[in-house]
């Protein structure tokens, strides 16, 4: 029993601060629910400002440790902004998903590709 108290605690998100792009859709938003749930403190970001509303709406019914911006992740100078802002508040990042896009042709790469194929 002390072996899985000990991995358990190796592999905790409690307290961690993780930005979450793409959080208004299906998967991205899916992921900022367990990451709630599991105690970290969540940054959704999404494109278009009523999906998002709605899904930092849901997750503020599981923790008061959330925080939505829209922006494409394609405009550095607004998600140096976000960054900015998440910093200010709590002071980092330690996790970052990048699950933006993953609906879309031009994010999909074939077997032949690498990731910095990807536009």
């Amino acid at each position: 029993m002390k072996l899985f108290n000990s991995m358990e605690n190796i592999f905790s998100i409690e307290g961690k601060v993780a930005v979450i792009t793409g959080a208004g859709g299906v998967l991205g938003s899916h992921i900022a629910k367990v990451f709630a749930q599991a105690g970290a403190k969540v940054v959704g970001l999404y494109h278009r400002q009523a999906s998002l509303d709605n899904k930092i709406a849901e997750l503020k019914e599981i923790s008061s440790e959330v925080m939505g911006f829209t922006g494409d992740v394609l405009d550095i100078p607004r998600m140096e902004e976000i960054a900015a802002e998440v910093k200010l508040k709590w002071g980092r990042v330690d996790i970052l998903l990048n699950i933006a896009g993953g609906n879309i042709p031009e994010a999909t790469l074939k077997e032949e590709q690498c990731f910095f194929d990807a536009s």
